[in-house]
Protein backbone atom coordinates (compact mmCIF):
# COMPACT_ATOMS: atom_id res chain seq x y z
CA UNK A 1 0.00 0.00 0.00
CA UNK A 2 2.84 2.40 0.86
CA UNK A 3 4.54 1.72 -2.50
CA UNK A 4 1.36 2.53 -4.46
CA UNK A 5 0.85 5.75 -2.50
CA UNK A 6 4.51 6.72 -2.97
CA UNK A 7 4.33 5.95 -6.74
CA UNK A 8 1.23 8.14 -7.04
CA UNK A 9 2.99 11.05 -5.36
CA UNK A 10 5.98 10.70 -7.71
CA UNK A 11 3.72 10.62 -10.79
CA UNK A 12 1.88 13.74 -9.62
CA UNK A 13 5.17 15.54 -8.92
CA UNK A 14 6.56 14.66 -12.36
CA UNK A 15 3.34 15.78 -14.07
CA UNK A 16 3.35 19.10 -12.19
CA UNK A 17 7.06 19.64 -13.00
CA UNK A 18 6.57 18.99 -16.71
CA UNK A 19 3.55 21.31 -16.83
CA UNK A 20 5.35 24.11 -15.01
CA UNK A 21 8.38 23.76 -17.31
CA UNK A 22 6.07 24.20 -20.30
CA UNK A 23 4.60 27.33 -18.73
CA UNK A 24 8.02 28.88 -18.05
CA UNK A 25 9.18 28.11 -21.60
CA UNK A 26 6.06 29.79 -22.97
CA UNK A 27 6.77 32.88 -20.86
CA UNK A 28 10.34 33.00 -22.21
CA UNK A 29 9.06 32.89 -25.78
CA UNK A 30 6.60 35.72 -25.13
CA UNK A 31 9.29 38.20 -24.03
CA UNK A 32 9.15 41.35 -26.19
CA UNK A 33 12.13 42.08 -28.40
CA UNK A 34 14.58 44.63 -27.03
CA UNK A 35 14.33 47.96 -28.83
CA UNK A 36 17.82 49.35 -29.35
CA UNK A 37 18.60 53.02 -29.99
CA UNK A 38 19.09 53.57 -33.73
CA UNK A 39 22.21 55.53 -34.64
CA UNK A 40 21.89 57.68 -37.78
CA UNK A 41 23.87 60.86 -36.95
CA UNK A 42 26.77 62.09 -34.82
CA UNK A 43 24.24 63.53 -32.35
CA UNK A 44 22.79 60.01 -31.92
CA UNK A 45 26.31 58.74 -31.20
CA UNK A 46 26.85 61.40 -28.51
CA UNK A 47 23.44 60.71 -26.95
CA UNK A 48 24.14 56.97 -26.75
CA UNK A 49 27.84 56.88 -25.86
CA UNK A 50 28.88 53.62 -24.20
CA UNK A 51 25.52 51.92 -24.92
CA UNK A 52 24.35 48.91 -26.88
CA UNK A 53 22.88 50.22 -30.14
CA UNK A 54 21.92 49.47 -33.72
CA UNK A 55 23.66 51.43 -36.48
CA UNK A 56 22.44 51.74 -40.05
CA UNK A 57 24.63 53.22 -42.73
CA UNK A 58 26.87 52.54 -45.72
CA UNK A 59 29.69 50.01 -45.26
CA UNK A 60 32.88 51.79 -46.45
CA UNK A 61 36.58 50.93 -46.44
CA UNK A 62 38.77 53.66 -44.94
CA UNK A 63 42.40 54.53 -45.66
CA UNK A 64 43.76 55.23 -42.15
CA UNK A 65 47.28 56.32 -43.07
CA UNK A 66 48.55 59.65 -41.80
CA UNK A 67 50.41 60.47 -45.03
CA UNK A 68 48.45 59.48 -48.10
CA UNK A 69 51.30 59.20 -50.53
CA UNK A 70 52.30 56.47 -52.91
CA UNK A 71 49.75 54.98 -53.51
CA UNK A 72 47.20 57.76 -53.16
CA UNK A 73 44.65 55.35 -51.62
CA UNK A 74 45.50 52.17 -49.78
CA UNK A 75 42.94 50.02 -48.00
CA UNK A 76 44.21 47.62 -45.35
CA UNK A 77 40.87 46.22 -44.17
CA UNK A 78 39.63 48.91 -41.79
CA UNK A 79 35.98 49.74 -42.30
CA UNK A 80 33.58 52.44 -41.13
CA UNK A 81 29.86 52.86 -41.42
CA UNK A 82 28.95 56.18 -43.05
CA UNK A 83 25.91 57.66 -41.32
CA UNK A 84 23.26 59.96 -42.84
CA UNK A 85 25.27 63.06 -41.85
CA UNK A 86 28.49 61.57 -43.37
CA UNK A 87 29.96 60.71 -39.95
CA UNK A 88 32.19 57.63 -40.11
CA UNK A 89 31.73 55.11 -37.29
CA UNK A 90 34.62 52.64 -37.31
CA UNK A 91 34.02 48.96 -36.76
CA UNK A 92 36.43 48.60 -33.81
CA UNK A 93 39.24 51.13 -33.24
CA UNK A 94 41.75 51.04 -36.13
CA UNK A 95 44.51 49.99 -33.71
CA UNK A 96 42.57 46.82 -32.77
CA UNK A 97 43.18 43.55 -34.68
CA UNK A 98 39.38 43.13 -34.99
CA UNK A 99 39.27 46.33 -37.08
CA UNK A 100 40.73 44.43 -40.04
CA UNK A 101 37.58 42.97 -41.50
CA UNK A 102 37.46 39.65 -43.38
CA UNK A 103 37.93 40.01 -47.15
CA UNK A 104 34.72 38.04 -47.78
CA UNK A 105 32.74 40.46 -45.59
CA UNK A 106 34.24 43.49 -47.38
CA UNK A 107 33.47 42.03 -50.81
CA UNK A 108 29.87 41.25 -49.84
CA UNK A 109 29.06 44.50 -48.03
CA UNK A 110 31.22 47.25 -49.61
CA UNK A 111 29.15 50.35 -50.47
CA UNK A 112 25.92 48.74 -49.27
CA UNK A 113 23.44 49.68 -46.55
CA UNK A 114 24.15 47.60 -43.42
CA UNK A 115 22.82 47.20 -39.90
CA UNK A 116 25.20 46.53 -37.00
CA UNK A 117 24.46 45.78 -33.36
CA UNK A 118 27.12 46.49 -30.74
CA UNK A 119 28.46 49.02 -28.21
CA UNK A 120 29.09 52.57 -29.49
CA UNK A 121 31.74 54.97 -28.24
CA UNK A 122 32.04 58.59 -29.36
CA UNK A 123 35.86 58.76 -29.20
CA UNK A 124 38.76 56.41 -29.79
CA UNK A 125 40.36 54.96 -26.63
CA UNK A 126 43.12 57.36 -25.51
CA UNK A 127 45.48 54.49 -24.62
CA UNK A 128 45.43 53.38 -28.26
CA UNK A 129 46.01 56.90 -29.59
CA UNK A 130 49.23 57.38 -27.63
CA UNK A 131 50.75 54.33 -29.37
CA UNK A 132 49.36 55.04 -32.83
CA UNK A 133 50.08 57.54 -35.53
CA UNK A 134 46.51 57.98 -36.72
CA UNK A 135 45.39 61.16 -38.44
CA UNK A 136 43.55 63.61 -36.13
CA UNK A 137 40.25 63.09 -37.97
CA UNK A 138 40.38 59.39 -37.16
CA UNK A 139 41.53 60.01 -33.59
CA UNK A 140 38.31 61.85 -32.84
CA UNK A 141 36.04 59.42 -34.70
CA UNK A 142 33.38 57.27 -33.04
CA UNK A 143 33.55 53.49 -33.19
CA UNK A 144 31.47 50.42 -32.48
CA UNK A 145 32.83 47.40 -30.63
CA UNK A 146 31.49 44.16 -29.13
CA UNK A 147 29.85 43.64 -32.53
CA UNK A 148 27.08 41.05 -32.30
CA UNK A 149 25.98 41.07 -35.93
CA UNK A 150 26.45 42.80 -39.24
CA UNK A 151 23.80 42.32 -41.89
CA UNK A 152 22.78 43.82 -45.20
CA UNK A 153 19.65 45.98 -44.99
CA UNK A 154 18.64 45.89 -48.66
CA UNK A 155 20.97 43.47 -50.44
CA UNK A 156 21.62 44.27 -54.07
CA UNK A 157 20.83 41.47 -56.52
CA UNK A 158 23.88 39.46 -57.60
CA UNK A 159 25.71 40.97 -60.55
CA UNK A 160 25.06 39.18 -63.82
CA UNK A 161 28.13 38.22 -65.72
CA UNK A 162 28.32 39.52 -69.27
CA UNK A 163 28.71 36.58 -71.57
CA UNK A 164 29.80 37.07 -75.12
CA UNK A 165 28.20 34.64 -77.52
CA UNK A 166 29.48 33.96 -80.97
CA UNK A 167 27.52 32.59 -83.89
Amino acid sequence: MKNKHFAGIIIMALTFTSLSCGISRKKEQEKPKEVLPKIETLKDVADNDNKRVMIEGIYTQIDIRLKKENPAVKYTGQVAIKLQDNTNVFIYPPTSPESIRPKKEIKEMQDQQVRIVGMIFKNMPQSDLVKSKLPPAIQSSPYITYVEKIELVNPLPPKKSKRVTTK
